[in-house]
């Protein structure tokens, strides 16, 4: 039996202009079958409070929707355990979350519907809010780019502000004059110390001597030999010495005789290898730490860590005891995109890495507590990353004023593809760019652009048709990057696979975005500003198609990044800051195997 019908009263028959829509809302509720005394009361609200009813809700959608765009990261990313080596996240994390105002950030995000907001966790992943307004990209440019400018206000501005801050970080030690011969011929002040040799500063001179003349005997190694103001090179003797680890010694060389002569007499061995070498145990990391944090030298109560040889190592030994405080979840493939690389591709805390690169993780590695100098860190090693010589940026041209420079293709005529071009893998591991080719690999539904926003669906044309991607045949001379093809293209993919991890620099320098993809890092990737001069990618592909089709939709944002990459690299700031870290990586490992740590005098 239908309801029984109701009496329209006068509010219902009025026929006042501003009413009109308020009544046809009346009319339809009351239609429903709802109880008799619901529908009684929808009966009896009078038009006008119908309007604004309607008129709040329509306000709160809106306000609940927009109104996250500044909202701060992840609860968790203040909640974990505190580990002494992550100091340098939780500094990155109270900035970017807006230092004193996180506490009111946090309580409006919490009163935000759940699903509403994109998560930004202390992993170093962005998860993906289906109800969010925005495209997730969308918000991690505008966070990317505000703390660069709060890490480009932070820079040491003279020598006087820096030798401050070295004796802060070193307990108060001398700072050696050689500094103060850095300042006279540079406008710039070098690099700090890392805090990956430092540590290293209780040991005893023996005990890193030892270590030094160990070093020298591994393979794809050289030796730097100061002798009276001089530099030459020694070679390994354990293997033949290919023409990579000259090449790259030959760099080196030319980098370090700008200043030979301020060096004291010594032998630093360094790593050419194109992967890490040394995974210091968590163990030997806290006591190395601890000592030097409160200026104690060790004493013979450590001998186990200075015997020699050492047993070998794996990526696991530098991990802290697993907890659920600091473990990640597995990320949603193609809901998932990697916001700080350091942190998101740290295996300590991603356990399904292990997938995407299985025998890096069963590789052994050096595990004695000495510093392994090298070209290439990250993934869990504690090797100490050092520059390659930076190449010549060539600048002919000035493109405020539409001048290119030689052979260069302005971005309007480029191809709107992704190039990349590598050899065949030697090995049995699945190459990255397998993942891409596999002929029955069905790409799953991913984030299309819509705006500012987005949807989840398929794509709109096969990957395939957004790739310019391929092996090079067996036969053809490996001369390295196609420059040229380079320059042709909007998009570039940087895997950083073995003998590749140097090609960065050279991939900003074309003007083409570079969308990087690798657990390694170099001192480039450690100084280029992810989502600011390039494109971080998860390594195994997976946030590859929503991020094509993202910036194939917003090609202002893209070029943007394109030029911020190219510009950063082209600074001759870069040059000089490549000498700075060799020089300062030099001293104080000379200091330190001297076994005078106090003089001034280097």
């Amino acid at each position: 039996m239908p309801p029984p019908l109701l009496p329209v009263g006068k509010s219902l028959t009025t026929t006042h202009p501003r009413s009109g829509i308020s009544k046809r809302l009346q009319r339809v509720l009351l239609s429903l079958p709802l109880p008799l005394p619901i529908r009684r009361t929808i009966a009896a609200v009078p038009p006008r409070l119908w309007t604004l009813l309607l008129l709040g809700l329509i306000i709160w959608t809106l306000y609940s929707r927009s109104g996250r765009a500044d909202s701060p990261g992840s609860a968790t990313s203040t909640s974990r355990t505190k580990d002494s080596r992550l100091g340098w996240l939780d500094a990155h994390l109270t900035e970017d979350d807006g230092g004193a105002d996180n506490a009111l950030l946090a309580a409006q995000q919490a009163s935000l519907p759940q699903g509403m907001t994109h998560t930004f966790g202390s992993d170093g992943l962005v998860r993906v809010g289906m109800d969010a307004f925005e495209h997730p990209v969308t918000e991690v440019l505008e966070r990317a780019e505000g703390a660069w400018e709060k890490e480009r206000a932070r820079v040491v501005g003279d020598m006087a502000e820096w030798e401050d801050e070295y004796r802060e970080g070193e307990a108060g030690r001398a700072v050696p004059n050689a500094y103060r011969h850095w300042a006279q011929r540079h406008v710039h002040p070098p690099p700090l110390p890392s805090p990956n040799l430092m540590i290293f500063d209780p040991l005893p001179a023996s005990a890193l001597q030892r270590f030094q003349s160990q070093m020298a005997t591994q393979p794809l190694t050289f030796t730097l030999v100061f002798d009276g103001g001089r530099v030459t090179v020694e070679w390994g003797t354990t293997d033949e010495v290919g023409e990579e680890v000259r090449e790259r010694a030959a760099g080196v060389l030319t980098v370090v005789r700008a200043f030979e002569a301020q060096m004291q007499d010594m032998r630093v061995t360094i790593s050419a290898a194109s992967r890490p070498r040394q995974a210091l145990p968590v163990s030997t990391h806290d006591i190395l730490a601890s000592a030097h944090s409160s200026g104690t030298p060790l004493q013979s109560t450590y001998n186990d860590l200075l015997l020699l040889p050492p047993s070998a190592s794996r990526v696991s030994s530098s991990c802290p005891p697993s907890s659920p405080a600091t473990l990640s979840s597995p990320p949603s493939p193609g809901l998932t995109f990697l916001y700080w690389p350091r942190e998101g591709l740290d295996p300590c805390r991603h356990q399904w890495l292990k997938e995407v690169n299985p025998g890096w993780f069963e590789e052994g590695l050096l595990g004695w507590a000495a510093p392994v100098l090298g070209f290439v860190g990250g993934g869990g090693s504690t090797d100490l990353i050092l520059p390659m010589r930076w190449p010549e940026a060539e600048v002919k041209h000035d493109r405020e004023r539409g001048e290119w420079r030689e052979g260069d293709v302005p971005w309007e005529q480029r191809e709107s593809a992704l190039y990349w071009r590598g050899p065949f893998p030697k090995s049995d591991e699945i190459h990255p760019i397998q993942r891409l080719l596999h002929p029955s690999r069905r790409q799953p539904p991913t984030l299309l652009a819509r705006g500012r926003g987005f949807l989840l669906s398929d794509l709109p044309e096969p990957l395939s048709g957004m790739l310019d991607v391929s092996f090079s045949p067996p036969s053809s001379p490996s001369t390295g990057l196609d420059k040229p093809a380079l320059t042709r293209h909007k998009w570039v993919l940087d895997l950083a696979v073995d003998n590749e991890e140097f090609e960065f620099p050279e991939m900003l320098l074309s003007g083409a975005l570079v969308f990087r993809a690798g657990m390694w890092r170099t001192w480039a990737t450690e100084r280029a500003r992810a989502w600011v001069h390039y494109v971080p990618v998860m390594p195994d592909l997976s946030d590859l198609p929503a991020l094509l089709h993202y910036f194939s939709t917003h090609d202002k944002e893209a070029q943007a990044i394109a030029q911020a990459g190219r510009k950063w690299a082209e600074d001759k700031q870069r040059q000089e800051g490549v000498e700075g870290a060799w020089f300062t990586t030099l001293v104080e490992y000379g200091r330190m195997v001297s076994g005078d740590v106090e003089r001034e005098d280097w």
